[in-house]
């Protein structure tokens, strides 16, 4: 096994699509690491907003801002992804105790997975406690403003996405 990489963490998700939480955890992940790897992690079992490439697209738009950070799009498991970097700090943005609750759950699986695994968590500020991806999509099938919850480019994506599909009708 190769050396671990103490210096760096991996934070993923489906980011369908990457809010302004997202961003605000992997801002905080550079104050604390000088790599960042930001997986767009593709379940094959999940129904998806976004396709493979518009949830990259709108990951790296997201992030384009800061420094330190490798986003990259990854099938499979999350501990595949981290030891094929050869880092075992993984990150995850908590929003309340139900979100603390199921990331317990996962990291106990990934303990067994990875038992060189350490899980960080970091609370989302108050600005983000009730924002997920899905309530930002209802939210633009809505009609309504999504603005302050995603980038420009992620909003234009999204909407041109809505767009094209109520044109199909």
């Amino acid at each position: 096994m190769n050396k671990i990489n103490n210096r760096a963490c991996v934070f993923v998700g489906s980011f369908d699509p990457m809010t302004k939480g997202h961003v605000e955890i992997v801002k905080k992940c550079t104050q604390l690491f000088d790599t960042v790897y930001v997986g767009v992690l593709n379940n094959e079992d999940k129904s998806y907003f976004l396709n493979d490439e518009e949830r990259l697209f709108c990951a790296k738009e997201s992030l384009k801002e800061i420094e330190g950070i490798v986003v990259e799009k990854f099938d499979g498991l999350c501990v595949d992804y981290m030891r094929a970097r050869d880092v075992n700090i993984y990150v995850r943005g908590l929003r309340n105790e139900a979100d603390y609750k199921y990331e317990c759950t996962i990291d106990s699986i990934n303990k067994i997975l990875y038992p060189e695994i350490f899980t960080v968590f970091l609370q989302c500020d108050k600005d983000y406690v009730d924002v997920s991806s899905s309530d930002i999509r209802n939210k633009l099938l809505k009609g309504e403003d999504i603005s302050e919850f995603v980038a420009p480019e992620v909003e234009d994506l999204m909407r041109k996405k809505v767009k094209n599909y109520n044109n199909k009708k």
